[in-house]
């Protein structure tokens, strides 16, 4: 019917295009023949027969359906269908050729007539039988809505609404309703075509009620087919995931399950419905059976809703089958925890006192199992993990959970791989605490991952990031690697990345990685340290050898060098012609340690030459050995020093000013008549603080210049330096400006002559206080004060002019520092002088005679001059040795804050040798001996002995300080064995008689130098003036504790301690003068550094010393 019914529409499409295409070949066939001249059509009528020309019906149609084509073309634009006829206007045609196209023309016009009598034909007879067709298509709707009903009946109350039906029979029962409803959809379309040919509403409605019941039906089976479907697919998955151990649980599966819960979330949501109904027809409810189908499916999805996102928590990237083992023994501990908290307490007479006093909820492991505390009464508290290793059976029965202790809570993983997925993921979603226990081992597990990756990073560097550089061209004939410090600077820094993953309390779950990684980069760190020390080494004995006549000073190492040397060049050609991969180049380095300790033991082979040098210049006693031959390597660059080369030999200094000199043999400066050679020459010595001290002569810096005699020059001319400038600072004293003279001369020369002046004022104001002159004392205070206060201010004013001090301004600076501090210690001394009644006071008063006084002689030593400390009844001379650190208010006031130091200067009037009893720590000493040797002018010496000292390593300390005419402070005593001590007693008894007696040389373990008390004098040559002028003052001081001097000495049968001290006691009162200090007061160093530091007056400074003076009460360091 679909295919007539376009035929019998008088008005359809397939009419009108027939229509228009019979006319348009109309207008052509009256053109055709308007060109025939004088014809005239046949009169005889066209058989019905001759259509077979034009063929069948079906051709027929085909070339009406031609034309009808060309017509619409056609008729699309009329003006094209004009010219189109115009064009045939001067065509003359034959009859012969006209008469077939007439004949076609008459057949067509013949079969569109017969075509359109059979349409009306057809059109009548259905108009007809409307009725009886009515009634048909009634009856055939009436029987699909009673199909399509049971159906949807089936659908929402039969055998897919039984949740606990089988899937097969479902499925299978959902394919029949499929078919039914398919053959009841065929029916309807047959409906709806024939309804075309009726205009009855009854019948439009019954169709659309139809219609609207086979959609439902259509959408009911669409949606229930999806939902057992997917609910079936979920029953599968379901097989699957309950067979999954939960040690392999994966993000692959846990996707597939949030995909799973999501379509059967959107399947249910089909059918349930807020209300029910047993209307099957009705889409806005649902049916009881419907509804009883989607509560069962939602309640078996609830669960795994719930540890839906705990199961993707555990399978984050670092969840390893470990933390999976980890998290059921802390569930299974906190069960076993919860059980016993709820368990009745046990009769008292039960309990034994072990039990009582066991930590219910304390928990221990090994070290890759951290346990929490996980349990708390109240449920809602969890402790931090512990990370404490097993102590024992005793410890872990007190903190066993169960019968089987905690290594049965713990299990392995093995076992934990018996525990499924969601029995594992059940037990984490049971409570608050156990989804805290997740919650805490995915952090775990995300620490541990975090080192893992610290550590790959460390290994991924370690294998291709670095690799040993070589030098293009040989140095003293082999290789270098350019960048060992860099390699084992970067190594180092890898190791202290270790160093933090080791100490990270989640490092249990990375030990594995890290001792893979620690060892690779150990091996490597060891292995390119030991070359990198083995190059620093071989370069400095090259540079070494490479001077001339080294190998006669040092003729052993000289003959071990040869074959080291070879070693390490053919060490270093096998590292160049490796590849640059570090791992390769360790690996040929790998013997580098051995190398290492030939060459220590060929620095061993040194020191029997370098001993013959240190005898030559006693300051290089001070040296070590290493920094002696980096000394003597640089022999061949005149005047380059190393640094802490120069700070072993003089205090403070830094550097040398050097200039070109033209210089005799004889090392004086001469003219250039002659042409002499240019030498470089050493004309000023260069602090760290910054300060410039000109030397009394230039020293000759010659190449190949013996170490000792440029050592013994500089000494000479530092001191002679010290003394001139402290002479022309004396000497402008009171005529240069006070500004340009403080910014004029050194810090120290500028302390020493400001004490001459106040000794002198001092004096004078005594005499004029004995002489009557009652405010002498009064008005010298005073202006003491007034002093401090205005360089405190210049301090104050220099210190906000903002930048860095350079030049005269910092030289100005350091120059009032220095008088400040000097400042307060002279206001201190007359403070104290007007605390004694008048009558007592004159300038040969005991009060005065006790203050320490500098006084100088310019006539004395050849007219260079020299300067006197006044202690008492002792006289020091300075010795003038170079200082050039920063001036320390605490080590320049230490004399008026020390009490006891007063006999410390009377003690070296009888011995040499001084034994400081000091409270606390022995470091009170050795500072107290600094302070004196800077006040005297002296070079101090800080030495310490241990328990690994031996005779002959106490007996060199000695012999250097004598010879060099030093202060030495002398610690640890107290730390000696008895046999060490003894020699110790011995070694120093024999100094005193040397001092005593008058002695030429010290003999001690074997070893000799010239006495510094001899009386025979300097020996007949030398003029060199270091250390044998007369009247030097060389004195050893040993500090020990207090308590060593109080040890009673005890019987045969006493306990060893008491036997020690008893030996050091004895040992220290046979040597010499024994001399207790106390200790010190801080607040004058601490008035002297707020004053140096700009403080306005004297009463903020008097304020803040009584505020801060009772720590001194605090036996602490000496600061």
């Amino acid at each position: 019917m679909d295919a007539t019914w376009e035929h019998l529409d008088e008005a359809g499409p397939m009419r009108e295009s027939i229509d228009s295409a019979h006319d348009f070949l109309g207008r052509l066939h009256e053109v055709l023949m308007s060109a025939v001249p004088d014809y005239s059509p046949p009169s005889e009528p066209v058989s019905r027969q001759a259509s077979g020309a034009i063929g069948t019906p079906a051709a027929i149609a085909a070339a009406a359906a031609a034309a009808a084509a060309a017509a619409a073309r056609m008729a699309s634009d009329a003006a094209a269908d004009a010219e189109l006829l115009s064009g045939f206007a001067d065509v003359s045609i034959s009859v012969a050729d006209a008469r077939p196209m007439h004949k076609l023309w008459k057949q067509v016009t013949s079969e569109v007539a017969r075509y359109k009598e059979e349409a009306l034909a057809a059109l009548q007879f259905c108009s007809s039988s409307a009725g009886v067709m009515t009634q048909h298509l009634k009856a055939v709707l009436a029987d699909s809505q009673v199909d399509v009903g049971a159906v949807l009946r089936e659908l929402r109350l039969g055998l897919s609404t039984d949740a606990k039906a089988p899937h097969a029979d479902v499925l299978s029962h959902l394919s029949s309703l499929a078919a039914s409803l398919s053959s009841a959809a065929s029916s309807l379309a047959q409906c709806h075509a024939w309804a075309r040919l009726l205009s009855h509403k009854s019948v439009h409605a019954a169709l659309d009620a139809t219609g609207a019941l086979v959609a439902v039906a259509k959408t009911m089976l669409g949606a229930r087919e999806a939902l057992w479907e997917s609910y079936d697919g979920w029953e599968g998955f379901m097989d699957e995931v309950y067979r999954t151990p939960c040690t392999h649980m994966s993000g692959q599966l846990v996707a597939e399950l949030s995909q799973q819960l999501a379509a059967l979330d959107g399947h249910i949501g089909a059918i349930a419905r807020l209300h029910t109904d047993d209307d099957v027809t009705r889409t806005d409810s649902a049916t009881p059976p419907e509804a009883a189908l989607a509560a069962h499916i939602t309640l078996v999805l609830k669960s795994w809703r719930d540890m839906l996102p705990y199961a993707a928590l555990l399978t984050r990237p670092g969840v390893t089958p470990r933390h999976a083992t980890i998290l059921l023994a802390w569930i299974k501990a906190n069960h076993a925890h919860a059980v016993r908290a709820r368990a009745p307490p046990p009769p008292p007479s039960w309990s034994t006192p072990g039990q009582q006093a066991a930590a219910p909820h304390t928990l221990e492991t090994g070290d890759k199992y951290p346990v929490p505390l996980v349990y708390h009464p109240d449920g809602a508290d969890l402790a931090a993990v512990l990370f404490a290793p097993k102590r024992g059976k005793a410890a872990a029965g007190a903190a066993a959970v169960g019968e089987g202790g905690l290594e049965e809570v713990m299990g392995s993983e093995e076992a934990a791989a018996m525990v499924t997925m969601p029995l594992l993921l059940g037990q984490v979603t049971e409570n608050a605490v156990t989804r805290a226990l997740a919650d805490r081992v995915v952090a775990l597990a995300s620490a541990e991952n975090a080192l893992l990756e610290r550590l790959s990073g460390v290994q991924r560097r370690l294998g291709g990031g670095m690799a040993l550089e070589v030098s293009a061209q040989r140095v003293f004939g082999s290789f270098l690697l350019t960048n060992a410090d860099a390699i084992v600077e970067a190594l180092g820094g890898m190791e202290s990345e270790l160093s933090s993953v080791r100490a990270s309390p989640h490092f249990g779950g990375a030990m594995g990685a890290y001792e893979e990684v620690e060892h690779a980069l150990s091996w490597t760190s060891t292995v390119l340290r030991a070359s990198a020390s083995c190059q620093h080494q071989w370069l400095l004995f090259a540079q070494l050898f490479s001077q001339p006549g080294t190998d006669a000073l040092l003729p052993e190492a000289a003959a071990a060098w040869a074959p080291v040397s070879a070693v390490w060049r053919r060490l270093m050609l096998g590292v160049a012609q490796a590849g640059a991969s570090l791992a390769a180049q360790a690996l040929l380095l790998q013997d580098a340690s051995v190398l290492e300790d030939a060459l220590r033991r060929l620095q061993g082979h040194c020191s029997p030459g370098l001993a013959t040098l240190r005898a030559s210049a006693p300051r290089l006693y001070f040296v070590s050995d290493r920094l002696l031959v980096e000394a003597l390597a640089l022999s061949s660059e005149p005047g380059h020093f190393p640094e802490a080369f120069l700070g072993c030999c003089f205090h403070g200094l830094a550097a040398l000013e050097l200039e070109q000199s033209y210089a005799a043999h004889d090392g004086r400066t001469s003219s250039t008549r002659g042409n002499p050679e240019p030498t470089l020459a050493a004309v000023a010595a260069v602090g760290i603080n910054g300060e410039v001290m000109e030397l009394h002569a230039p020293v000759a810096l010659t190449p190949g210049c013996p170490l000792a005699s440029v050592v013994l020059e500089l000494e000479r001319a530092l001191r002679e330096g010290h003394r001139a400038t402290t002479r022309r600072c004396l000497e402008s004293c009171g005529h240069m400006q006070a500004d340009q003279w403080v910014a004029s001369f050194p810090c120290r020369s500028i302390l020493l002559v400001d004490s001459v002046v106040w000794t002198q004022s001092c004096g004078s104001a005594l005499g004029r206080l004995a002489a009557g002159e009652r405010a002498a004392l009064r008005n010298l205070f005073d202006h003491t004060v007034l002093r401090l206060e205005t360089m405190a201010r210049q301090v104050r004013g220099i210190n906000a002019s903002g930048g860095p001090q350079e030049g005269l301004q910092r030289q100005q600076l350091l120059g009032l520092e220095a008088l400040l501090v000097a400042g307060v210690c002279h206001r201190q001394s007359v403070e104290e002088l007007l605390s004694v009644p008048d009558l007592a006071l004159d300038p040969d008063s005991f009060e005065w005679a006790k203050q320490v006084r500098h006084y100088w002689d310019g006539d004395d030593y050849d007219g260079r001059g020299v300067m006197y400390l006044a202690f008492a009844q002792s006289r020091l001379p300075h010795g003038f040795e170079y200082d050039g650190r920063p001036l320390d208010p605490v080590q320049t006031l230490t004399l008026h804050s020390t009490p006891g130091l007063l006999a410390v200067v009377n003690a070296l009037q009888t011995s040499p040798v001084v034994s400081l009893g000091c409270p606390g720590r022995g470091g009170a000493g050795r500072e107290a001996v600094a302070a004196l040797a800077a006040l005297s002018g002296k070079f101090h010496v800080a030495a310490d002995v241990s328990v690994d000292s031996t005779p002959k390593s106490v007996a060199r300390t000695l012999l250097g300080a004598l010879a060099s005419d030093c202060w030495l402070s002398l610690d640890g005593a107290d730390g000696l064995s008895l046999a060490v001590l003894s020699c110790l007693g011995t070694q120093l008894y024999e100094v005193w008689k040397a001092f005593f007696f008058g002695l030429p040389t010290i003999t001690l373990s074997g070893m000799s130098v010239r006495s510094p008390w001899s009386k025979q004098g300097a020996p007949p040559g030398d003029d060199s003036g270091v250390g044998w002028a007369p009247g030097a003052t060389c004195a050893l001081f040993a500090s020990l504790p207090m308590r060593t001097f109080l040890t009673p000495a005890g019987t045969a049968g006493e306990a060893p301690c008491d036997a020690h001290a008893a030996q050091l006691s004895e040992s220290m009162r046979r040597a010499g003068r024994c001399v207790a200090l106390s200790l010190p007061d801080i607040g004058l160093p601490l008035e002297a550094g707020l004053r140096s530091c700009g403080l306005r007056d004297a009463g903020e400074g008097g304020t803040s010393r009584e505020r801060l003076s009772g720590a001194a009460a605090v036996e602490e360091g000496w600061r």
